[in-house]
C-alpha cells in the first residue's frame, strides 16, 4: 500500500504539467528571438556596408567632374550602372528586414513557435 502512495504521489500532477509546458514553450520562443535577432543583426550590418559601398560610384563619378582623369576612365554610364546594383542591393536587403520582422511580430501574436 505504501508503495501505490509513493508512486501516486510521485506522478504529475495536472497544474505542474501545464507548468512544465509553459516553461518550454518561453523557452522555444527565446531561441526563436534570439536566432531573429542574430539574423537581423547580420543583415543591419551587410546593409550598413552596402549602403557605405554605394557612395563609391558617386564619388567616381564626381571626381571625373572636378577633373581627375582615373576616374574618367570609365564611362558614366557604368558609375551609374554600378551606383544601381549597389542602391538596388541596399532597397532589397531593407525590404527582407522590413518583411521578416512584421512576420517574426505577426508569429509572435498568433503563438507560433515555428
Amino acid at each position: 500500500m505504501a508503495r501505490r502512495r509513493r508512486r501516486r504521489d510521485r506522478r504529475e500532477r495536472p497544474e505542474q504539467r501545464t507548468q512544465r509546458a509553459e516553461k518550454r514553450g518561453s523557452h522555444e520562443e527565446d531561441k526563436r528571438r534570439e536566432a531573429f535577432e542574430a539574423q537581423r543583426t547580420s543583415l543591419v550590418k551587410r546593409r550598413r556596408f552596402v549602403g557605405a559601398l554605394a557612395f563609391l560610384p558617386l564619388i567616381g563619378n564626381l571626381g571625373c567632374a572636378f577633373g581627375i582623369t582615373p576616374a574618367c576612365a570609365v564611362p558614366t554610364e557604368w558609375w551609374l550602372a554600378i551606383f544601381a546594383a549597389l542602391f538596388g542591393s541596399y532597397l532589397g536587403i531593407t525590404l527582407r528586414l522590413f518583411l521578416d520582422r512584421r512576420r517574426f511580430v505577426r508569429e509572435s501574436a498568433a503563438g507560433r513557435s515555428s
